[in-house]
């Protein structure tokens, strides 16, 4: 696997967390237990998708993203209100994404079949005053959609910071997705440090871009946006600033909000800063929370780790069976010392075993996208009411539960349940419920449906 493949698995699996995080949200909002939080965190979680899709040009699955993000962005800033409408049509809009990035992860150039009708609709929110319509995204893959009118010449220039290096990001990245864009020239300003006092976390470059472009300013905005959180960025477009009448012929327009403090106006030449941190992405929990910290790791050193212990329990077991024959009492403390070993070696492996169970919630929360899509189908309304999201199996269980669960839910929404007209007449509820729990029941976990 190359470096660029590297970077793609990382990205699918960071897409795989945040669109659980995004049908959690939206499940919340769908529920009435909405805050702005809530809101806030499915924002993040599309932009963080459309943000990394653009370093690959992923473009079906950018134009689709920027379409729910301007729909999220006028709900967060209560220009749109939430109602029953709304929250199904995002729900539906967070599955052809899941989709949009199942076909970009498998090479395929398939559109979703709901793609097309849900996007109108988000078009159709979007494209109110105030907000700005999204570009129609186009299942041409092979090139990003162009404006019209004679090329002019764009300048990107990117001041990495710091934390650039340490957020992971790779200008290689940007400067290949900014290929397309019409990207003529790339050079370098700056000097590097002598080697007796060059640092690797001090960045003294900055790394200009120049383009002959056809390209609308919001293309500019979604290439370098990934990248804004960790490096100084500005772009110098003619087109932006005849539309914004600038007070001076060499005027940089930073990608980035305003900074929180004022510009000094008696100082025109001050240079604007990068926000420390991002307005339109604010913290996920306010400053008294902890987040917790995860670990990616491998699978196979996992495993490796686990036969490990098994071959040291059984060692023990066996030094401790050859101390029971000796009937030595010198060598008491000894047996004491392996009874001491043996209990450590169980708490490890108990530990490490541990490590490879994961919650079922990774599964369950494909199903409600399964119910949906079936209840179009079958014209028949359903609820998934899920319990259990946390019981832990291990990995390689949970690897197997997609494919029966999806065959259950289907034959319960086939076979269970009655059209939305039966229900009425039989004075049931018009919309029917499926229940999904998971529960230890003793050293099993059972799944019922």
């Amino acid at each position: 696997m190359d470096e660029e493949e590297d970077y793609q698995a990382l990205f699918f699996t960071e897409c795989q967390e945040l669109l659980v995080e995004l049908q959690d949200q939206l499940e919340q909002l769908e529920a009435g237990l909405g805050t702005p939080e809530t809101v806030n965190a499915a924002f993040r979680a599309v932009h963080s998708v459309k943000g990394g899709a653009a370093a690959f040009e992923f473009q079906r699955l950018i134009g689709f993203a920027h379409a729910f993000e301007t729909v999220m962005d006028r709900i967060r800033s209560d220009e749109l209100a939430l109602n029953e409408d709304v929250t199904n049509l995002l729900l539906r809009a967070a599955d052809v994404m899941e989709q949009l990035v199942e076909l970009a992860q498998s090479g395929s150039d398939q559109t979703p079949g709901t793609m097309e009708r849900v996007l109108e609709e988000l078009t159709i929110l979007a494209a109110d005053e105030g907000a700005p319509a999204p570009t129609p995204v186009t299942t041409d893959t092979a090139a990003l959609p162009e404006a019209q009118g004679d090329p002019r010449e764009v300048t990107v220039r990117v001041a990495p910071q710091p934390e650039f290096r340490t957020s992971g990001h790779d200008l290689l990245q940007l400067i290949r997705a900014a290929g397309p864009l019409g990207l003529v020239e790339t050079k370098v300003e700056g000097e590097v440090a002598p080697l007796p006092v060059f640092d690797p976390d001090e960045w003294t470059l900055v790394w200009v871009l120049r383009f002959q472009t056809t390209s609308e300013p919001a293309e500019f905005d979604t290439l370098v946006e990934f990248y804004e959180m960790a490096a100084e960025i500005d772009i110098i477009d003619p087109h932006i600033m005849s539309e914004e009448a600038p007070t001076s012929e060499d005027r940089v327009l930073p990608v980035s909000e305003a900074p929180n403090e004022p510009q000094d106006a008696n100082n025109p030449s001050q240079k604007p800063t990068a926000p420390a941190t991002d307005p339109a992405n604010p913290p996920a929990t306010s400053p008294s929370a902890t987040p917790s910290k995860s670990l990616r790791v491998d699978l196979v050193r996992i495993d490796r780790l686990v036969n490990l212990v098994g071959e040291m329990l059984i060692t023990q077991s066996g030094l401790a069976q050859s101390f029971g024959d000796v009937d030595d009492a010198n060598l008491s403390e000894v047996a004491q010392s392996v009874d001491v070993l043996s209990r450590q070696l169980r708490e490890l492996q108990e530990s490490v075993m541990a490590i490879r169970a994961q919650p079922v919630k990774s599964v369950f929360s494909r199903m409600p996208r399964v119910v949906r899509d079936l209840s179009d189908k079958l014209g028949k309304r359903a609820r998934l009411v899920l319990s259990g999201e946390h019981t832990e199996v291990d990995t390689t269980v949970i690897e197997e539960l997609s494919e029966p669960l999806m065959h259950m839910l289907r034959n319960s929404m086939d076979h269970g349940l009655e059209d939305h007209e039966t229900r009425q007449a039989a004075g049931k509820d018009p919309i029917g419920t499926i229940e999904l729990k998971a529960e230890h029941r003793g050293e099993r976990v059972t799944i019922s449906l």
